[in-house]
């Protein structure tokens, strides 16, 4: 489906995003991820204030969301992007 675009993808789980990325990419690659493109879902804000956590901890500690991560390079995330939208 993504001929050979895709350069990794990440179930996110217990260790939150940080920590699933880090177990796919190579020692030389960090993941840019932009806090702002994606919108917390209700019950992980309640927790956090339950708990009085920081958003950091939250994010080492959850997927807020986020349940998968695929990994492409910047010159791929169009094409990707499209492919999923198509898909639905």
């Amino acid at each position: 489906m993504f001929d050979n675009h895709l350069l990794g993808m990440a179930h996110i789980t217990g260790g939150g995003i940080s920590e699933n990325l880090n177990r796919i990419l190579p020692k030389n690659v960090d993941a840019k991820i932009d806090l702002e493109k994606f919108q917390v879902p209700e019950v992980f804000k309640v927790i956090q204030k339950a708990s009085n956590g920081s958003f950091d901890s939250m994010l080492r500690t959850f997927n807020l969301g986020v349940g998968l991560a695929l990994i492409c390079g910047p010159e791929m995330v169009q094409h990707v992007l499209t492919r999923l939208k198509a898909c639905g």
